[in-house]
């Protein structure tokens, strides 16, 4: 018996089985692949600061040497018709297997026992209760299971029927990707920031990126809503942007979470984390350091119920109600920024650049525009100024939503109602089907 089996060496995985090897509780990590490409994902390769330290603070992870490959002062963000404006904000691009050999090493170094090469097939359950996990070949026994597999839903599947925890995800709640690691034959001009390319037309609800990493060496790559097939808009992107590419080191798609968190991480003896929860970025993908987040909060939470043997439900509704008050009304803002900006349109969003409005979302950000930046719209464009004033007063009440989250289950399902409620009401509103 297992005090936690964790499923998955990802990130989520590894920081989770990290902290608990840590505190002296029997932890076993399963990972798919081989423990050394543990870190081999499709990825855009890029953290910020607050992942560095956060890792170092909260689990004691040190990233080695060679792991970061690059640094950035920022990212340029490209309208439609190639407009610019420039965000100032530091950014490590990282070598992905030696981030992801960093981590598992990490929670091994704590502890925790790998069995990689695995693949988990399901979970053991007793009387409606998650007790352990299934393998091909090996059943394992736990007192508390954690889900950190990713975006497909295998282990959900699996749960026992509840009201908390969705089994599947709608059309508007994943992205697919494309990407590759490639050596250019002459460098980008601009090496100092990630570059964002949007264009509602060819990417819907995504953008195409280049990150530049080490020496001549970018990671390029496309996430959109999966209507289109993302090979076809880096080929297009590629050639516009007049990318030479000498050779592919790497290249895979993806399938991305963009939704805003999962209603509930929890069940009685179990634990979502990660992709697996949703805990991405909505707007831009990103998950590294979201995630990081939730895996602080999880673990803290995890170590608490069991040093007090307290694996209900209930006991663990601490994980949600901490991680939505802190973090998780941030993604569900997102999301509705990601519903309003797709219902725009090209010319639409190449006037928000033309009017100034990127460069006071990037001072102030989306949902706190005030009345005077939104003036020159209601002049010029006054049907497009009161929109972007009525998203202001949604992104308002959905954070409010997301601070009054419940502190227990009782009232969850009147929360999820009015949840349900506001972002069936944006998608009419800005058209998005």
């Amino acid at each position: 018996m297992y005090d936690a089996v964790v499923i998955g060496g990802g990130v989520a995985g590894c920081t989770f089985s990290s902290k608990l090897s840590e505190k002296g509780f029997k932890t076993l990590l399963i990972e798919r692949k081989e423990k050394e490409k543990s870190g081999d994902k499709i990825c855009g390769d890029g953290i910020g600061k607050d992942v560095i330290s956060n890792l170092k603070t909260h689990f004691n992870i040190a990233l080695s040497g060679n792991t970061i490959v690059h640094e950035t002062e920022g990212a340029v963000v490209y309208s439609p018709m190639l407009k610019k404006v420039h965000f100032d904000s530091k950014w490590f691009l990282v070598s992905r297997p030696l981030f992801g050999k960093d981590l598992i090493s990490s929670a091994e170094g704590n502890g925790a026992e790998i069995l990689d090469n695995t693949l988990c097939t399901g979970l053991l359950l007793e009387n409606n209760k998650v007790t352990g996990v299934r393998t091909k070949t090996k059943n394992y026994r736990a007192r508390l299971v954690v889900d950190a597999t990713g975006p497909f839903p295998l282990i959900k599947k699996c749960l026992p029927d509840n009201k908390y925890i969705p089994k599947t995800a709608g059309i508007f709640d994943s992205a697919v990707s494309y990407r590759e690691i490639v050596s250019l034959k002459k460098p980008i001009e601009d090496k100092s920031h990630l570059h964002i390319y949007f264009n509602l037309e060819d990417i819907p609800m995504g953008y195409f990126w280049i990150f530049p990493k080490d020496n001549n060496t970018v990671n390029v790559g496309v996430g959109n809503l999966n209507t289109k097939n993302p090979v076809d808009i880096f080929k297009k992107y590629v050639k516009k942007l007049n990318l030479e590419i000498k050779s592919v080191k790497s290249a895979g798609g993806g399938i991305i979470p963009v939704r805003r968190p999962a209603p509930s991480f929890v069940l009685d003896n179990f634990m979502l984390i990660g992709d697996s929860a949703s805990q991405c970025s909505p707007l831009h993908g990103g998950g590294i350091g979201n995630t990081i987040k939730a895996s602080i909060v999880a673990s803290d939470k995890a170590v608490s119920a069991l040093e007090n043997d307290g694996l209900s439900l209930k006991e663990l509704w601490g994980y949600n109600s901490e991680y939505m008050h802190q973090h998780g009304y941030r993604s569900a803002r997102e999301e509705l920024t990601k519903l309003f900006v797709v219902g725009l349109g090209n010319e639409k969003l190449e006037f928000l650049f033309d009017a100034g409005l990127m460069n006071s979302i990037k001072q102030k950000g989306m949902a706190k525009l005030g009345f005077s930046s939104i003036v020159p719209m209601l002049i010029k464009q006054p049907v497009l100024g009161k929109s972007v004033f009525d998203y202001g007063k949604r992104a308002k009440a959905v954070e409010e939503h997301y601070q009054s989250y419940p502190e227990t289950p009782d009232s969850f399902e009147k929360w999820l109602k009015k949840d349900n409620e506001l972002f069936e009401q944006a998608k009419k509103v800005y058209g998005v089907k």
